[in-house]
């Protein structure tokens, strides 16, 4: 008996329709499987694939843009047909299909879900029935279903309820805000004119008294007055600046050895930036992306490149990576927890304080903090000249430091792999954020992951776009950067 009822192949650009799929095929008994999910740590990723591939009943191929272009889906295709694995294509773009996939899905089962995939699952899931019958362990009855659709569905609307109300809150808080500055805004203008009218009277008395009081000036005090005004300034010059103290400039970088494995820390001075869907980013933000906001951050040290997988074996004695054909690739396939243990050995090796950043200092360091172009990507608004992502990678990782670096002298801060950060994920926290040295929400249920990979899009590439995933989860474009406190 197979062990898993549905493989899902997908492209990660399409994972909340996955996550869709595979929730509602298991609310039905079907037993799914799903990469992410599913790989437990330690372990080879393309065999593992390969066994659960044949030990699967059918396939479901969520056929999508990214999806027509990815290697890793083709060779799941190919396993699938030669151990003549059913598959089930179930489209969500409108895409027309490369030669190498319609070799294994042109005359095959289709569900054209394509632009609503939500309202096809459904028939997804009758479809599947005809294909391998109906899962072993039972249906839940329909009573069972239809009092969970309505809790899901009085969840969803209190939700909505919720969200509004915010809304509302935040507006009248602007137009409070507004009336105020209008009406300090008239009373200024009152209170100016005031002023202005007695400072004119006062002018105009004072220059009818100077008239009757002045006399001429002894021409040899008209000829020393300058030059004892001249070295008065010098002297009060010199006085001044030999008490103002020398500051105490930070180095630019630092660079840390351990293990005979050296990385350098790039300074970053603090400032306040506007943080989240700016101008720059037009159509191609998120929801959770707004609204932008000002955010003020203290000085900090973040590290030149990801950390390699060269590093990561010094301090941690292994290597998880997926791509390990280079150490200097940045390492992959961990998982924020991994990334924690591995911190506290670094700091405890070097004596210093790392930590992962928080989300808005990886975005203050991705815009090039007080230096920055203002730009959609990490130093620039053309991708290519930055970023490793699915257009140029051939979808893997690359060595760091390759391509050219922000205004801050950072590699790889768009693409390349996702960058775990330290705070929990939250989508309507710009709502409601601190604005001095935020740290995200107090807890959630998924930390966040910032600047794209190698196989994504250039949209999630971008300086403000949001992503997540829970602390345990790992995946082969998931790794990290470093941040030093003072």
């Amino acid at each position: 008996m197979p062990k898993y009822d549905v493989f899902i192949s997908f492209s990660m650009a399409d994972r909340k329709t996955v996550e869709g799929i595979c929730g509602y095929l298991e609310r039905y008994g079907y037993r799914c499987f799903v990469s992410y999910r599913d790989i437990p740590p330690a372990v080879s990723w393309p065999s593992f694939i390969s066994s659960a591939i044949k030990d699967s009943s059918l396939m479901v191929a969520v056929f999508s843009k990214d999806f027509n272009v990815s290697n890793e889906t083709e060779r799941e295709l190919t396993i699938a047909s030669k151990n003549n694995i059913p598959i089930l294509t179930f489209k969500v773009s409108d895409t027309v299909m490369s030669d190498s996939k319609e070799y294994f899905l042109a005359n095959l089962n289709w569900i054209d879900a394509f632009p609503n995939p939500e309202n096809y699952f459904g028939k997804l899931k009758e479809s599947i029935e005809k294909l391998i019958g109906k899962p072993e362990r039972g249906y839940l009855i329909d009573e069972e279903i239809r009092k969970q659709q309505e809790v899901e569905k009085e969840q969803k609307a209190r939700e909505e309820r919720e969200k509004l109300r915010r809304e509302l809150e935040i507006e009248r808080a602007r137009r409070i805000e507004e009336e105020k500055r209008r009406r300090m805004s008239e009373q200024e203008r009152v209170w100016l004119e005031h002023k202005l009218e007695a400072d004119r009277q006062s002018s105009a008395k004072d220059n009818n008294q100077n008239k009757k009081r002045k006399t001429p000036l002894n021409p040899r005090k008209r000829l020393w007055m300058p030059i004892i005004a001249v070295l008065f300034a010098v002297v009060l010059v010199m006085v001044l600046t030999s008490r103002v103290p020398k500051p105490d400039l930070q180095p630019q970088i630092e660079t840390i050895t351990v293990n005979g494995v050296s990385f350098n820390m790039v300074y970053v001075e603090g400032g306040t930036f506007k943080m989240g869907a700016t101008e720059e980013q037009g159509n191609d933000s998120y929801n959770d992306e707004k609204p932008s906001h000002y955010v003020t951050l203290s000085d900090y040290y973040i590290g030149e490149t990801e950390v390699t997988q060269e590093l990561w074996k010094a301090v941690m004695g292994n290597n998880p990576s997926y791509y390990s054909d280079d150490e200097k690739k940045p390492v992959d396939s961990v998982s924020w927890n991994n990334v924690q243990e591995f911190i506290t050995k670094l700091s405890n090796q070097t004596n210093r304080k790392f930590r992962l950043p928080t989300e808005a200092e990886w975005e203050y360091a991705a815009r090039g903090g007080n230096q920055g172009c203002n730009c959609k990507y990490s130093g620039d608004d053309s991708i290519d000249k930055i970023a490793w992502y699915y257009s140029n990678s051939k979808e893997e990782t690359h060595p760091v430091a390759q391509l050219r670096p922000n205004e801050l002298g950072l590699y790889d801060m768009s693409g390349n792999v996702w960058e775990w950060c330290q705070d929990w994920y939250s989508e309507d926290y710009y709502y409601s954020g601190e604005n001095f040295n935020p740290n995200g929400p107090s807890k959630c249920n998924y930390h966040v992951l910032r600047g794209g990979s190698c196989v994504t899009d250039a949209r999630r590439c971008r300086v403000s776009n949001r992503y997540y995933n829970m602390s345990q989860f790992r995946y082969r474009s998931y790794g990290f950067r470093l941040v030093m406190s003072l």
